[in-house]
């Protein structure tokens, strides 16, 4: 079986093409809980910052439930865990894995 040839276009050149056999659809106002699936019209900007400070609150520690039932404790930190991320450990009693945000 022969196979025919084919003639490539560069990616800019594709893209226009594409962009091109594509209709522009009117801007609509809908409330966001119906939006999925939508595609934003323009960026979205927030008017401050959230947090105003830097935070990585939920940062933490995976530990077993009965290691800490008396505080203080002491526990050997195993792993560290960035976010993301598995540990490939298992936490046992008398450890810890620190976990990144």
């Amino acid at each position: 079986m022969k196979v025919p040839s084919v003639t490539m276009i560069p990616i800019a050149e594709a893209q226009r093409t594409v962009w091109q056999a594509c209709a522009r659809l009117d801007t609509v106002t809908i409330d966001h809980a119906v939006a999925v699936g939508r595609v934003l019209a323009r960026d979205v900007v927030a008017f401050e910052n959230v947090p105003p400070f830097d935070n990585s609150a939920v940062d933490g520690y995976a530990v077993r439930s009965g290691d800490v039932a008396t505080v203080p404790t002491e526990l050997v930190v195993i792993d560290t865990v960035a976010a993301g991320a598995a540990s490939s450990r298992e936490v046992s009693s008398g450890e810890a894995i620190r976990i990144m945000t």
